[in-house]
């Protein structure tokens, strides 16, 4: 009787074991009248032969992690749409997404896009480039198919049938995140989707990803403060005594790239604009002037010891009607620096689009932890191109490269 148990018992946990295996690879087809799907603004529709849905809804009771998101969708010739999936969604206000500039096909670098969202802010704004944007070939008024696979920390981005990704996306912001799956459109009529499934399985395999590049000279540690409406904050002065007295700070950290993104602290507060003050220290050991790299979104004022230094206004299209306001390294400030402790303050401000900020020494040098150095000379060779170091002679050869046609070695 007791092996007889043993032998029924081993039988039953085979048996679970093949029927969750099948579960996890199987295809599952939404139709777009399901009632799975919480709609948020969108509708059911009749579209190119189809019946479709615009606009925004999700699925319930689906936890996305690993695995393969399908879905066709069609935009309309000559206007302005934003197509797009959800997955890994933890609410309607975090999540990770991949969407379609039809309008921006073929002539720009950004017609498919990757962005995650914290705390219910897009920061588009952040994720441009390698990795993050691509163009792609887009047709109107046709069913286009969209397919990504997630595994991990990566994503790759398919459209029509193509056998290379048009996007491969290798660090999604949220990590090894898991949540629902949903669909983020346009209500107004200009795109649609139709033909829905997803997969949930753990055998896609990808090629290991790069490690995020570090740049050097970033100022990484911060401290924030709470959101203040934008509309009643003065961006020329340093704040009052009673509006620090007011402030309360909270620990911040940058990523990698220096980046500061707000949204992963705090959300928008403030229809008409939120911002915040940022602090750190800055120790020198003599009086002098350094000069900082930064980039913000979409106004900022810094301060040096009490004193606005800067102001500048980043925001879409604020500098002409295709300027997107993408951050990056695109400023420099000359920051006046006293011996010892120096406070570097920020006020940020945001309306659309990303918030947040980054800043670097501009005079950081690099250097491997098995190099010291001897020597060093600024400012004497025009436009150094590369260097060659002559062991025997113990001399270093430089190249200065684009210098009206009398290009030499020094």
């Amino acid at each position: 009787m007791k092996l007889h148990f043993i032998k029924k018992y081993l039988y039953l946990q085979i048996t679970v074991l093949v029927v969750t295996s099948l579960l996890n690879g199987q295809s599952n087809n939404i139709s777009m009248d399901s009632e799975n799907w919480i709609k948020l603004n969108a509708r059911v529709v009749e579209h190119l032969g189809r019946k479709s849905m615009k606009g925004i809804a999700y699925l319930k009771d689906v936890e996305f992690e690993n695995g393969i998101i399908e879905v066709d969708f069609a935009s309309v010739k000559e206007l302005k749409s934003y197509p797009g999936v959800l997955f890994r969604m933890v609410d309607t206000k975090n999540y990770e997404r991949v969407y379609i500039r039809p309008h921006r096909s073929i002539f720009y670098e950004d017609a498919v896009q990757y962005v995650a969202s914290f705390n219910g802010i897009d920061s588009w704004q952040f994720y441009g480039g390698k990795g993050n944007q691509s163009s792609a070939v887009i047709p109107s008024g046709q069913w286009n198919h969209l397919k990504i696979e997630v595994h991990g920390t990566q994503a790759k981005v398919y459209l029509n049938n193509m056998e290379r990704p048009v996007l491969d996306i290798s660090n999604l912001a949220h990590k090894n995140s898991k949540g629902m799956i949903g669909l983020h459109g346009p209500v107004d009529g200009s795109a649609y989707f139709s033909n829905f499934s997803y997969t949930l399985t753990n055998d896609l395999k990808f090629d290991k990803s790069e490690e995020p590049e570090s740049v050097f000279g970033i100022i990484k540690n911060w401290k924030i403060s709470q959101p203040l409406p934008m509309l009643t904050t003065d961006f020329q002065k340093y704040p009052a005594k009673n509006i620090i007295n007011s402030l309360h700070w909270k620990k911040a950290e940058s990523d990698e790239k220096g980046l500061v993104d707000i949204s992963k602290y705090y959300p928008r507060s403030y229809s008409a604009g939120d911002c915040i003050f940022a602090s750190t220290n800055l120790f020198s050991e003599k009086d002098t002037t350094i000069i900082l790299g930064f980039g913000y979104s979409d106004y900022i004022t810094i301060y040096a010891n009490g004193k606005p230094v800067y102001f500048g206004n980043s925001a879409y299209q604020y500098r002409d009607g295709s300027f997107l306001g993408m951050i990056g390294y695109f400023d420099n400030a000359f920051i006046p620096l006293k011996k010892g402790n120096n406070e570097l303050m920020v006020l940020v401000g945001e309306t659309f689009g990303g918030w947040g900020f980054m800043f670097r020494d501009e005079n950081a040098v690099f250097m491997d932890k098995n190099i010291s150095k001897e020597w060093e000379i600024k400012n004497t060779v025009n436009s150094p191109e590369s260097v060659v170091y002559d062991r025997i002679q113990k001399l270093c050869y430089v190249s200065s490269y684009f210098n009206e046609g009398k290009e030499y070695i020094t």
